[in-house]
C-alpha cells in the first residue's frame, strides 16, 4: 500500500526545489528490485539520487531530518582541486546519468526535474574544465565534452547549451579568456 500523505514522483517533481542525497532516502527494496548499483567512485549521489527517482512510483516527505552533513572542508569531492583530480569520475556519473535518462520513460515532471539535475552537474564539469591552465589540449579537451554531451542527452544538452558560460564560449576566442576569469574568481592559481 501507499503511506499516508504519499504523492506520486510526478506531483513531486512537479512541486520540488532542488534535492540532493543529504535529504532523501530509498526504500533499499526499491534499489534491489530495480537493480541499482552505483560506481565505486566519488559523485555517485547523484546516481543514488536520479536513478531512483526514474523508477520510484511515489514520494514522501517526511517532516524530521534523516541525514545530516557538514559541508565547506577543501577536502571535500566538490572542491576545485578535487574536481579537477576527479574528473574523470565526475565524467563517467555525469554520462551514465545521461544515458539513464535518454532511455526512461518517464512523466514529463520527472524528465525535467532529473534534466534539470543533470544539467547542473554537466555545469560543474564545465566549471571543472575551465579551471585548469587554459591550453589547447583543454580547449580540445572541452569541445569534446560539449560533443559527447550534445549526442548523449537532448534534454540536457538542450538545457547546457543555454547556460550563459556555454553562450559566451561559442565566441571567437572566448575559452582564454573564460578560463582565465573563472580560474581569477575561484582563486585556482
Amino acid at each position: 500500500g501507499v503511506a499516508p500523505g504519499a504523492m506520486t514522483v510526478a506531483d513531486f517533481c512537479a512541486r520540488a526545489g532542488a534535492i540532493s542525497m543529504h535529504n532523501v532516502t530509498w526504500r533499499t527494496d526499491l534499489l534491489r528490485e530495480k537493480g541499482i548499483r552505483l560506481f565505486p567512485c566519488f559523485y555517485t549521489d547523484a546516481q543514488y539520487l536520479f536513478f531512483s527517482l526514474l523508477c520510484a512510483k511515489t514520494a514522501l516527505v517526511l517532516p524530521d531530518s534523516v541525514y545530516r552533513y557538514r559541508v565547506s572542508l577543501s577536502t571535500q569531492s566538490m572542491s576545485v582541486p578535487s574536481m579537477q583530480r576527479h574528473l574523470d569520475m565526475h565524467d563517467r556519473v555525469l554520462f551514465s546519468l545521461c544515458e539513464r535518462l535518454a532511455a526512461a520513460s518517464v512523466e514529463e515532471s520527472v524528465a525535467n526535474y532529473v534534466a534539470d539535475g543533470v544539467t547542473r552537474m554537466a555545469g560543474a564539469q564545465l566549471g571543472t574544465l575551465l579551471s585548469f591552465p587554459p591550453c589547447r589540449e583543454k580547449k580540445a579537451q572541452l569541445q569534446d565534452f560539449h560533443a559527447r554531451l550534445q549526442a548523449a542527452c537532448a534534454p540536457v544538452w538542450a538545457r547546457y547549451a543555454q547556460l550563459k558560460t556555454v553562450r559566451l564560449l561559442r565566441l571567437p576566442c572566448s575559452y582564454f579568456l573564460i578560463s582565465r576569469l573563472y580560474r581569477r574568481k575561484h582563486g585556482v592559481r
